[in-house]
């Protein structure tokens, strides 16, 4: 979710617009990733009313209980039940916590993330604008993105924006705190994600003549910073829940979350 986080796009190479920020005051935390017991994805909760649902229908198609289900959260498609079942085993992360997280939790953080990262994949390629803001906070929706789909402009959006291949987490700051208030961003999370991502990574914008754009690109490898929280959607599962989004290329970004 590097590319398409709303705040966090700005100007650098190639399409990518990006802008961002982080801060902090605890030291740098070197340890790196041991193995350990992994955290699966789970099922989605709409596995029993929607489970003859096996690809993406339109709402006023599907039973009328898994309808109800997914009514309040203003689609007009549903995705088949076995969505979730797709995202991919997030690796063990860095914990820079200094026990405050327990590793176990904090890979169960990891797999909410990527889990995010697969509902965001399908209501974009689906035009399912109205779901975003179920998914992270509207000050990091991309603005962007939102217009294209709003316009009817299918997003493609791969997996080198949406899941990372290494993930560290470290407690929020006061300073860090204030670094995401200067740009527009208020984040009261206690903790935040910083996610790796290979490169290069382009996304797609796919209009309803069938025409496609390059909607965002990066030629590299890009190291991002989610604050955020642990949210348990009764619909979509456990979700890692960002408002505050920056990059560690951002001037300013601390050492002590950016330099492993």
């Amino acid at each position: 979710m590097v590319l398409t986080d709303g705040i966090r796009v700005a100007v650098a190479t190639v399409a990518l617009l990006l802008v961002a920020s982080c801060g902090s005051t605890l030291p740098a935390v070197t340890t790196s990733a041991t193995a350990r017991p992994t955290t699966a994805p789970r099922p989605s909760a709409a596995a029993g009313p929607c489970a003859s649902v096996t690809t993406t229908t339109p709402i006023e198609q599907v039973p009328p209980a898994c309808a109800a289900l997914w009514a309040p959260y203003g689609v007009t498609k549903v995705p088949p039940a076995n969505l979730t079942d797709s995202t991919p085993q997030a690796p063990p992360v860095v914990n820079g916590t200094h026990g405050a997280v327990t590793d176990a939790a904090s890979d169960a953080w990891a797999m909410a993330a990527n889990r995010t990262g697969t509902w965001l994949r399908w209501s974009e390629v689906n035009d399912q604008y109205q779901l975003t803001t179920h998914i992270e906070s509207t000050q990091v929706v991309n603005a962007t993105v939102d217009r294209l789909m709003r316009s009817g402009t299918s997003v493609i959006d791969p997996a080198c924006d949406l899941f990372a291949d290494k993930y560290s987490l470290f407690p929020m700051t006061a300073e860090g705190s204030r670094f995401f208030t200067s740009f527009g961003e208020v984040t009261h999370d206690e903790y935040v994600l910083v996610e790796h991502y290979p490169g290069p990574c382009a996304i797609l914008g796919k209009s309803p003549s069938g025409s496609t754009q390059t909607v965002l690109a990066t030629p590299n490898s890009i190291v991002s910073i989610s604050a955020g929280t642990l949210r348990h959607d009764p619909l979509l599962g456990d979700l890692w829940f960002g408002d505050g989004a920056a990059f560690c290329s951002d001037r300013g970004a601390p050492t002590s979350w950016c330099s492993g």
